[in-house]
């Protein structure tokens, strides 16, 4: 059942991204991950509008090395349609250092059906997943985690106006703090609330730094 599974979401995912090759591409936000001084990866949101609905297709790929040893692999993609604020639809698929685990959701007018690996749910109201792309998920009290399929409860805080560096010029950020029961992730936006870097500390105290190109 799993082996069909994920032949189901690989079909999916070759069809998202020639559907999305040929859509008006209205922004993406490509990122270089770095844990502490090391450079791990790359995590990419792209964002369209079409059908009157807003569509996002999303990858992370990282790897960890240490005395040239790969010590930790994690590959993720995942694929959202929105209507308005409102989640309606998730397709994702990540292998977390070789423990493979997929999302399957879909809005069945005010719930929205949720499967994972580890069994399925109902979530009602309006979902939305951790869209860091998108401003108004500062405001959410619960995100889903399209990793896991888990919604978490959150609280957000403004910490203020900062300078930090984005492509290699000091611009002036808003500075928030997003807080789970599992994490802490800080994040930066320009005056003009496009989404410019982020921050976590790992469960190993390690930084986790996201770098906008």
């Amino acid at each position: 059942m799993i082996t069909l599974y994920k032949t189901y979401l690989y079909i999916i995912f070759i069809s998202v991204s020639l559907f999305m090759s040929n859509a008006a591409v209205g922004q993406t936000w490509k990122f270089k991950v770095f844990l502490d001084e090391q450079e791990i990866g790359e995590h990419t949101f792209q964002v369209a509008s079409f059908n009157n609905k807003k569509h996002v297709k999303i990858s992370a790929e990282f790897d960890v090395y240490f005395l040239f040893i790969n010590a930790y692999s994690y590959r993720h993609d995942n694929y959202e349609v929105w209507n308005d604020q409102c989640l309606q639809s998730v397709r994702s698929k990540t292998s977390d250092n070789g423990e493979e685990l997929y999302v399957h959701a879909d809005n069945h007018g005010e719930k929205l059906s949720i499967n994972t690996v580890s069994g399925q749910y109902k979530a009602e109201g309006c979902v939305k997943t951790f869209a860091y792309w998108d401003p108004d998920f500062l405001n959410s009290q619960n995100l889903l985690n399209v990793q896991t399929g888990e919604l978490m409860p959150v609280t957000f805080e403004k910490l203020g106006e900062e300078t930090i560096m984005v492509r290699n010029k000091l611009t002036a950020a808003m500075h928030y703090r997003l807080t789970t029961d599992e994490f802490i992730i800080d994040l930066w936006y320009s005056k003009s609330n496009e989404w410019l870097a982020l921050n976590s500390t790992t469960s190993s105290g390690a930084t986790l730094r996201y770098q906008i190109q």
